[in-house]
């Protein structure tokens, strides 16, 4: 009886041992390679069984979503206007179709302004700012003018 407890821990001692290292060696690096640790044992004409096999597990990206793409925050279109310092109808500001813009306008004198298709109408007091933030929604060009004196300041040209 002895003699069996005896084979029994032979047995079992190199079998615990290669399933210790087993799972101590899928806590490393392997680099992508399954870990593998086998134990055979002949004791009186008997063999055990090889250790487990462990593969490492492997987390895939998270997929990414597809659709229209959607300009951020940081993609945002300023646009100042100095009126009688930079304005003229031959300036033309390009934004992209979805795109925030903030159009800031300062004026030497008390004036009404108007964006044409976007209807943003304001009125901008001599030496104050005015900012008007929008989404550019609809492509074309886009007129900014006096009511005052019908000047165009500058076109925005939005494409898509």
């Amino acid at each position: 009886m002895a003699s069996m407890r005896t084979l029994a821990r032979l047995l079992l001692v190199p079998v615990a041992a290669g399933l210790l290292l087993v799972a101590c060696g899928s806590d490393g690096d392997s680099g992508g390679q399954a870990a593998t640790t086998t134990s055979a044992t002949a004791v009186a004409g008997t063999t055990t069984a090889p250790a487990a096999t462990v593969a490492p597990t492997t987390t895939a990206p998270a997929a990414a979503t597809s659709g229209p793409e959607q300009p951020t925050n940081a993609d945002v279109a300023e646009i100042t206007v100095m009126v009688g310092l930079d304005d003229s109808p031959s300036r033309v500001e390009k934004v992209k179709l979805g795109q925030q813009v903030s159009l800031s306008m300062q004026s030497d004198q008390d004036e009404e302004y108007h964006l044409h298709g976007y209807d943003l109408e304001e009125k901008v007091a001599a030496g104050t700012e005015k900012t008007w933030d929008f989404t550019a929604d609809k492509a074309g060009q886009f007129e900014l003018e006096s009511h005052v004196t019908d000047k165009v300041l500058l076109v925005i040209d939005v494409e898509p």
